[in-house]
């Protein structure tokens, strides 16, 4: 059985696993019980789920990123406006 595991750690985006034994949350790896799901990687039944994964990991980097530059740019157009205090 193979499965495609996205995630930390490999050279690939998306590798081919081999693994033993399925369940609903887990996967065995040369003899090893893995949760299908962790902080570091991710195992998926079909390439195309597993190119969805990405896909979404994606665009919410690009969405964080887009969040972060008009933050920049808020603050530039803040500075740019600024004046120098009248002396009085």
């Amino acid at each position: 059985m193979k499965s495609y595991r996205t995630g930390i750690g490999s050279k690939e985006l998306i590798a081919v696993v081999k693994i033993d034994r399925c369940t609903t949350k887990s996967v065995w790896v040369d003899g090893h019980q893995q949760a299908k799901r962790t902080d570091w990687a991710v195992y998926h039944d079909t390439w195309d789920l597993a190119r969805k994964h990405l896909l979404y990991d994606a665009k919410e980097r690009v969405a964080d990123a887009e969040k972060v530059l008009k933050e920049a740019q808020n603050y530039e157009a803040h500075i740019s406006g600024m004046v120098a205090p009248r002396e009085t």
